[in-house]
């Protein structure tokens, strides 16, 4: 994941884009010069060009905003934010900000766990329930407090996700 600046787990087959369900997709390398939302901008010019919403971004907007429209497709979105100068590396060791739709197939919740034991050594965020209002994007979050891996925070999320459902 190191060499990595964004991950998708796709949460559907599609045969027009060659994707599977729970396929990973690793995409942009972190020793390119480049913002995690200029690629996902060629990502989704590569991948979807005749979906409207992603022929109006630009690289002004964030990388959440872009990342939440393929979201609400059905895709999970990893962003490694780790900086990786000397300086901050050491202070903050390695980052990740984890992006769930609200459903989640059977094959992504498997590809997710896998997923989840290559950035094992990462401190990450998860935001859920991703919602646009009056222009702001607004979401849950869960973040480790008690030194939580990336696995069990996800296990822990799901099993919460699954007990909600049955409410």
């Amino acid at each position: 994941m190191d060499d990595y600046k964004i991950v998708i787990i796709y949460g559907k087959d599609d045969e027009k884009n060659h994707t599977k369900d729970g396929m990973i997709h690793y995409y942009g390398k972190v020793c390119d010069d480049y913002f995690h939302n200029v690629y996902l901008l060629n990502y989704t010019k590569e991948y979807y060009p005749d979906t409207p919403i992603f022929q109006s971004l630009n690289p002004r907007h964030p990388k959440e905003i872009v990342a939440y429209f393929l979201v609400r497709m059905g895709h999970i979105v990893f962003f490694n934010t780790t900086k990786y100068d000397e300086k901050n590396f050491k202070r903050y060791g390695k980052l990740g900000l984890l992006m769930l739709p609200d459903v989640l197939t059977e094959k992504q919740q498997a590809a997710l766990i896998q997923f989840s034991q290559n950035i094992s050594d990462f401190q990450i965020l998860i935001s859920y329930g991703l919602k646009i209002e009056n222009g702001l994007l607004d979401s849950n979050s869960y973040q480790s407090v008690c030194h939580e891996t990336p696995e069990e925070m996800i296990r822990n999320y799901l099993t919460q996700k699954e007990k909600n459902v049955k409410k």
